[in-house]
């Protein structure tokens, strides 16, 4: 009778709401892990960047008496000293100016004259090779801002500027084949205390670290390396892996 069909709609319709609380609740415990795997695919993304630009490096220093491309001057009264921390690659004293222009990149074909601008010529490099999968906001800032920070200081700035160094000519990172092989030279951008509020990690507790001697290793973004790291004496003390 009515009575009956009306129980078997009401049991069917419980039966549906348990399937859909189940679904939920195995949807809620493999969401985390989905989560987790997507952020691996997107650190492997990252790594194989920074390996392409240990590359792009190396082939640099092969041809300049091994140096990596941090020419720059710190200052006219320190002329022998080099301190360069930096994500905005686009001026002509920056990593990314030195490596696309020299054509240090596959198929880069970019000359002095078509380097500046609205940054167009640049973009096709930034978007292959120095944007982190995991970045959504630290290379949209403007067209010549990365997802990478170049950290380059020779032994001569760790005597000039007290406290931006560890160990004087271990700190220097400036010539392959002669400085520390796993000073870090490269690596992701990262909050530290002091950060502007426009700066994100690319990587949740992580940072990806190119090394001068062309590998790559991932360190972890813990509370003392945020509050520490606001000089680059910390950074070369975790980065490189001196102190952990």
């Amino acid at each position: 009778g009515f009575n009956t069909k009306y129980s078997i709609k009401t049991q069917q319709k419980q039966a549906l709401f348990v399937v859909i609380a189940i679904i939920a609740i195995l949807a809620a415990m493999l969401l985390p892990a989905l989560s987790a795997a997507r952020e691996r695919a997107r650190s492997a993304g990252c790594i194989a960047n920074l390996k392409q630009l240990g590359l792009s490096c190396m082939m640099y220093a092969g041809d300049n008496a091994g140096f990596v491309p941090c020419y720059a001057k710190c200052s006219a009264n320190h002329a022998a000293c080099i301190l360069r921390q930096e994500n905005n690659w686009g001026s002509r004293q920056s990593l990314g100016y030195l490596l696309v222009i020299g054509n240090y990149f596959p198929e880069s074909g970019l000359t002095e004259s078509n380097f500046g601008g609205d940054g167009s010529y640049f973009q096709k490099i930034k978007e292959r090779f120095f944007i982190c999968p995991s970045d959504s906001a630290n290379h949209t800032q403007d067209p010549w801002t990365t997802s990478y920070t170049s950290f380059f200081i020779n032994a001569a700035a760790c005597t000039a500027h007290t406290g931006d160094a560890y160990g004087g000519a271990e700190s220097a990172r400036c010539i392959v084949g002669r400085d520390r092989p796993d000073n870090a030279v490269i690596f992701d951008v990262f909050r530290r205390n002091n950060s502007a509020a426009t700066v994100f990690d690319n990587h949740p507790g992580s940072i990806n670290t190119l090394k001068l001697g062309g590998h790559v290793n991932t360190v972890n973004a813990g509370n003392d390396l945020r509050r520490q790291a606001t000089a680059s004496n910390a950074i070369g003390i975790y980065l490189d892996e001196i102190k952990k």
